[in-house]
Formats: structure tokens, sequence, C-alpha cells
């Protein structure tokens, strides 16, 4: 059976992803959208009124020298022009499906695999508080964990709550902004522990950032 492990590396290994440091940490933070998916494709809108189209990438088989086609296939379903689900999967079985809302954002994740420990991702968006929630259920539908991202009015992350189960709080990080809009100060606390980081930046004369 293909782990979903190995279904990820075979996509991400086409995607380009070429943010790096600080910058890499704060979009992970903000946005729950799957890595092993192309963000791109799926929040361009296409043409023609399609309902659906399949992709079958490229890869280098496991000891051999060749390229082959990869056993997993991506299947785009449509509604007016805009991805509303993602199905991965074999000629024989389901893998893994993502369900999106109609602003392209992430709205459920299910897991055929057999091999997920959280086999099924729920995702919510309170657009008056200003929060994304992340839910992740067992296969017993158990709330294992939950995430809460909070934002200002800026759209910028000041909150990060984590939660065993549903309301157990298990770690919060808050940040803070300069007026360029750069965290300068961060204070995470967990396991009855609280630490904070302050960060100074330089910029030019058009206010680009020069260094940290």
């Amino acid at each position: 059976m293909i782990s979903l492990s190995r279904i990820r590396f075979c996509i991400v290994s086409l995607l380009f992803l070429g943010i790096i440091g600080y910058a890499e940490a704060q979009e992970q933070a903000v946005d729950f959208f799957p890595k092993e998916l192309s963000k791109d494709l799926i929040t361009l809108p296409t043409e023609g009124n399609l309902r659906s189209y399949t992709i079958q990438t490229q890869e280098y088989a496991e000891k051999a020298t060749q390229i082959s086609l990869s056993e997993v296939i991506q299947e785009y379903l449509l509604n007016n022009n805009r991805i509303y689900q993602v199905n991965l999967k074999t000629r024989k079985a389901p893998l893994v499906s993502y369900t999106f809302d109609s602003l392209s954002r992430i709205t459920a994740i299910e897991d055929y695999t057999g091999t997920a420990p959280t086999p099924w991702i729920f995702h919510e968006y309170n657009d008056h508080d200003r929060t994304k929630t992340e839910l992740k259920l067992r296969t017993d539908s158990i709330i294992y964990t939950k995430i809460v991202l909070t934002f200002n009015e800026n759209d910028l992350l000041i909150s990060r709550k984590e939660f065993f189960g549903e309301s157990d709080l298990k770690s919060e990080k808050r940040f803070a902004y300069n007026d360029q809009g750069d965290v300068k100060t961060e204070i995470s606390t967990g396991n009855q522990e609280e630490s904070t980081s302050n960060y100074e930046y330089q910029y030019d004369s058009k206010g680009a950032k020069l260094m940290r």
C-alpha cells in the first residue's frame, strides 16, 4: 500500500519551494494549505468550463535509472472554473481527498490509506473574528489536536494556539509587529514556561528590509 508520505514526496518533488528562513516559518504558520499541492494551480481560475481533469507525473522509480509514470493520479474537480476538490488515487484505490471552499481555502482532508493516525482534518474560517481553525480527528472521530490562528486587521498573524483535544491548551505564540509589518516581538508559552524573542531590522531609504 502506498503511504501518504510517499504520495507527498512524489508531488512535492515537482513543486518549486523557494521561500527560506524566517519568511518560510511565517508562511507555514499562517496558511493551512497542503504543501503537497500547488497553490497556484488551485487558486487560479481555469478556462473552458471544464468539469474535471487529471494529472499523472513522471518520477524516478526506486533503484531505477529511468523515468516512469507515477502510480499516483491527481484528479481535479471543478465548478464554475474553480477547483473544489482534488483526489489522489491509484488505478486500484483512492488515497486522499482535498476539499476547497469558493475562496480556494482548504476545508477538509480525508485520508483513505489506513496509515494516518488522524485520517480526517477539517478547517474552519471565521472572517468576523479573523480566525482560522484546524481540527485533526482520530479514526474514532475524537478530536486529537486543534490549532487556532488569529489575525489582526492587516491580516498579520497575532496568535497561534495549539490544543490537545478540543480545549486543553498545549502552547501559544503571540506576535507584535513594527510599522513595516515585520515581527518585532514573539512570546511563546507552553509547559508552564514563557519565552520572549525580540527582533530588530535595518531598512534602506525605500523601506526595503536589508537585514535582521
